[in-house]
């Protein structure tokens, strides 16, 4: 039996450009494929270096803030390192005796077994249905799981999107919250279910969650980028299609939920450019405030309006993104991009446990906004 070290990225999620591996040494960097700029996203497996210490060596610093993740057991169970310095290039790992599989990762990924073990958990419940959307360019399934009164007659929707860059993970973990949260046997749950119909699409790029691409600013534009004109992606092109119609059938909320750089450590809302949406969105921003400070704190002040910040005329140019056709459809009157870091809110770190906590959070605003006075009802 072949015993000696090795070092790979041939697995769901896997991204790793090996520049030089060695019996105790990896130098590696991001495998940025169609990506037209650099960008931080990787993750790679060493097999067969029990009790040994490892020294992964990059060109520059592509850690968070708390450094590196990694996983002992084959990537079921996921712990942050810590960052080492203000600048930091690499890393180093003891490997425990007993670990054959260990895997490190910029942040904590989530990939399509993590969709399928949540589902197998939560479709028992009469309330949940699943529908395929669309079929990816490879031919894989892109789901849409429906939430709650499934009737015509809903007085509100929620439309939530998550992974049009691939890489941003974190956004599937506070979706599994939030799911949890409407399924819940609880006054939460039962309120949820019986007025508000949701329409969610966990994975917008499956490809690119599969194969571990950064998926952010593809040539010639990436599935975020994709909503003007004539779609590239199939997926896109199925949420256009599809998803007029069941907005408009009540009062809609709309928020792709995303992760920021890679540094960034504060959850905010990015807004559209419809004053109206706008300003239901800085009403959401207030009452996202007040429920989320036991779990991610999110601060209504640092919610980012059009044409401040990165979110500005600019920077979109010619391009259209999910945000800016879903503001437009009959029937969503708040609209927004959720911004969630990957490792650390303030003084808080990210963990999955933690995101679902703030997923919960986020039912709770979302039962909220629609019931309270204050959101031009």
């Amino acid at each position: 039996m072949d015993n000696a070290q090795r070092v790979d990225a041939d697995f769901p999620g896997g991204n790793i450009r090996l520049l030089q591996v060695g019996p105790d040494t990896v130098r590696a960097a991001p495998d940025l494929r169609d990506t037209n700029r650099d960008w931080f996203h990787w993750h790679f497996r060493v097999r067969h270096a029990a009790g040994r210490t490892l020294t992964v060596e990059f060109a520059q610093d592509w850690f968070g803030p708390l450094g590196p993740a990694a996983s002992t057991d084959g990537g079921r169970e996921w712990n942050w390192l810590g960052r080492t310095a203000p600048v930091q290039r690499s890393f180093q790992f003891v490997v425990p005796a007993n670990a054959d599989d260990v895997r490190f990762a910029f942040c904590i990924p989530y990939v399509g077994a993590d969709l399928r073990r949540f589902l197998r958990r939560v479709r028992p419940s009469p309330h949940v249905r699943v529908r395929t959307l669309a079929r990816s360019p490879a031919g894989r399934r892109v789901e849409q799981i429906l939430l709650g009164n499934s009737g015509r007659n809903a007085p509100h929707r929620v439309l939530l999107t998550a992974r049009h860059h691939s890489c941003e993970t974190t956004a599937n973990f506070v979706l599994e919250g939030l799911m949890d949260a409407v399924l819940a046997p609880d006054a939460l749950g039962g309120a949820l279910r019986e007025h508000v119909a949701f329409a969610i699409v966990p994975f917008v790029d499956p490809d690119g969650v599969e194969t571990g691409d950064q998926g952010k600013q593809r040539h010639p534009h990436d599935h975020w980028e994709d909503y003007g004109g004539r779609s590239l992606y199939p997926e896109v092109e199925a949420l256009r299609k599809h998803m007029p119609a069941w907005v408009a059938g009540g009062r809609c909320v709309a928020l792709d939920v995303h992760c920021p750089s890679r540094l960034d450590q504060k959850v905010y809302l990015a807004g559209p450019r419809s004053a109206s949406a706008a300003a239901q969105l800085a009403h959401f921003a207030r009452l996202l405030e007040a429920e989320s400070a036991d779990s991610l704190p999110s601060r209504a002040a640092d919610w980012m309006p059009f044409d401040t910040g990165w979110n500005t005329a600019a920077y979109y140019g010619q391009r259209r993104s999910f945000m800016h056709w879903v503001e437009a459809l009959p029937g969503v009157e708040c609209a927004g991009t959720l911004e969630v870091p990957y490792a650390r809110v303030g003084p808080v770190t990210v963990t999955p446990a933690v995101a679902r906590n703030f997923g919960r959070d986020l039912a709770r605003t979302l039962a909220r906004y629609f019931t309270e006075p204050g959101n031009g009802a």
